[in-house]
C-alpha cells in the first residue's frame, strides 16, 4: 500500500489501528469512570438535601456561632 509515495506494509497499518483503538478504549473507560463518579456524587448531594441533612447541620452546628 502506498501513502504519500511511501510503501507501508499492511501489518504496520493494522498495528497502528489496533494501538489507536486501544488508546480510544482506555480514554472512554476513563471518561466513563469520571462520569459515574460525578453522577453518584451529585446524586448523593441531592439525596442529602432532600432528607434535610444540610439544614440539620446548619441549625445544629452553625447557628450558635451566627
Amino acid at each position: 500500500m502506498e501513502f504519500l509515495s511511501l510503501s507501508i506494509p499492511l501489518w504496520v497499518i493494522f498495528l497502528v489501528v489496533i494501538i489507536v483503538l486501544l488508546l480510544v478504549w482506555q480514554f472512554l473507560r476513563f471518561t466513563l469512570r469520571i462520569f459515574v463518579f460525578f453522577f453518584l456524587f451529585f446524586a448523593l448531594l441531592m439525596i442529602l438535601d432532600f432528607i434535610g441533612a444540610f439544614s440539620w447541620i446548619q441549625e445544629t452546628f452553625l447557628s450558635p456561632f451566627l
